[in-house]
C-alpha cells in the first residue's frame, strides 16, 4: 500500500474568544447619535387688530367679479330657404360635351379574311393517337416480392380453458372464483 500522509483535523482558535468585554458602540453610531440641538425659542404671536374691522365684508373675489356670469350676443336664428337654383324652366338638356364628343364611329379595320379548308388534313390513313410520353410511362406492373405472413408460434395457444368456473352465492348476492 501507498504512503499516506497523517490525517490533521482543525483546531478551534481563540482568535474570537476574548477577554469577555466586548465593545458595541461603533464610530458611525457615536457620531450620528441623536443629540439635543440649539433652537430659537418659541414666539407666540398676539391677536392683531388688523381683522377686527367694523362694517361688513365684501367676499366676491377679484376673479368671480370679472368672469361673473352674464349673457352673451348672438345673432338671431335664421333657418336655410331653398334658393330656387336647381328649378329650371323649360325642357332639360340631357347632352352633354363629353357625350357629344364622343359618338359611337365605325373604325377603320381590315376585311375579314376566312381561310379555305385545307386538304391537308383530310387524309384517308388512320391517325396515330398515343404519344411518346404515353407510350414511354404507360402503367406497368412492377417488380415485387411475394407476400409472406409469419406463421402463428402457437405460444398463446393452451389447453383451452381460459375461463374459470363461477359460483352464484344467492344469499350474498355477489359471485366468488373458485381456485
Amino acid at each position: 500500500m501507498g504512503e499516506r500522509y497523517e490525517i490533521r483535523r482543525p483546531r478551534d482558535s481563540d482568535l474570537l474568544k476574548g477577554d469577555g468585554k466586548f465593545e458595541t458602540q461603533t464610530v458611525k453610531s457615536s457620531e450620528f447619535s441623536p443629540k439635543k440641538g440649539e433652537r430659537y425659542e418659541i414666539q407666540k404671536r398676539e391677536a392683531s387688530d388688523i381683522w377686527k374691522a367694523e362694517g361688513t365684508m365684501d367676499t366676491t373675489s377679484v376673479n368671480r367679479q370679472d368672469y361673473s356670469h352674464t349673457k352673451g350676443e348672438r345673432y338671431g336664428v335664421v333657418r336655410p330657404q331653398d334658393s330656387g337654383v336647381l328649378r329650371g324652366e323649360g325642357s332639360f338638356t340631357r347632352e352633354t360635351s363629353n357625350l357629344s364628343d364622343y359618338q359611337p364611329k365605325v373604325g377603320e379595320r381590315y376585311e375579314v379574311r376566312k381561310h379555305d379548308n385545307s386538304a391537308h388534313w383530310k387524309t384517308d390513313a388512320t391517325m396515330d393517337s398515343t404519344t411518346v410520353n404515353r407510350s414511354e410511362y404507360a402503367a406497368k406492373k412492377g417488380e415485387r416480392y411475394n407476400a409472406v405472413k409469419p406463421k402463428d408460434s402457437g405460444v398463446l395457444r393452451g389447453d383451452g380453458s381460459f375461463t374459470l368456473p363461477l359460483r352464484v352465492n344467492m344469499v350474498n348476492t355477489h359471485i366468488t372464483q373458485l381456485l
